[in-house]
């Protein structure tokens, strides 16, 4: 029984996974954290750093049974590369990301805007305000979410208590010091991507040496949300080549 953890990425919590719970194969366990500070919960005041974070992640992931393989989602795979930072028992056997976050971080639009503390938190209710949600949505996603989903994904905007402390400590220099990892990977990108393009997948390369890249043509930033089933099919399809 391979144990799969999923961490979300900004703003949400790890309820954006719940949707995948219907599909998960019994050969995998499937377990969905909301970090500290996410989905409506408090910010832990000792998380200040991205080590923090780093530490924080591997400690949840060796608690379960090996194998264990760590897949993030936006931010989320900011963390699982931290995490193998400080890896050094090696309890990690795999690792898949989703559209991760760290290039491009000094070129890219999105992250200069949010510079200003204030703009940040600004930003997080500008994204769950009913108004703007349309223009949002079109953003976000490829196709209409049911009606409770998506007001589930824009309402814990506002309440995710370290969104602003995010830009503060995903940055270029930060993704620059990573080392390369030699943990068995595939990256994941969808083809549909509006929010971080494929072509990033290119930067991740050199931080993990070891990875299969895999761009889904059907997807866009949210398969977890737009298309459950295929989405945990493909997941587990990677899952099962890093830990084989």
């Amino acid at each position: 029984m391979i144990s799969l953890v999923a961490l979300h990425g900004n703003g949400g919590g790890g309820e954006r996974f719940a949707l995948l719970d219907s599909y998960v194969p019994p050969d995998i366990t499937l377990h969905c954290p909301t970090l500290p500070g996410f989905g409506g919960t408090g910010a832990d005041k000792g998380l200040v750093t991205m080590a923090d974070w780093g530490r924080a992640v591997l400690r949840l992931a060796e608690e379960l049974p090996a194998p264990r393989v760590l897949f993030g989602h936006g931010i989320g795979g900011s963390f699982v590369l931290e995490a193998l930072r400080h890896d050094t028992r090696h309890g990690i056997a795999g690792v898949v990301l989703l559209a991760p976050v760290g290039a491009n971080l000094d070129s890219r639009r999105f992250p200069a805007l949010m510079r200003p503390r204030t703009i940040r938190t600004l930003g997080k209710h500008v994204i769950a305000w009913p108004m703007l949600r349309p223009l949002f949505r079109r953003l976000l996603f490829t196709q209409r979410l049911p009606d409770d989903v998506e007001d589930r994904f824009f309402d814990a905007y506002p309440s995710c208590a370290v969104f602003e402390q995010m830009f503060d400590l995903i940055t270029a220099p930060w993704f620059s010091s990573l080392p390369p990892f030699p943990h068995r990977s595939v990256i994941l990108w969808g083809g549909k991507e509006r929010v971080l393009t494929a072509d990033q997948h290119t930067a991740f390369r050199a931080v993990l040496p070891n990875a299969d890249v895999q761009i889904v043509d059907r997807w866009g930033h949210f398969p977890m949300l737009e298309q459950p089933e295929d989405c945990m099919a493909v997941l587990a399809s990677a899952v099962r080549r890093v830990v084989a």
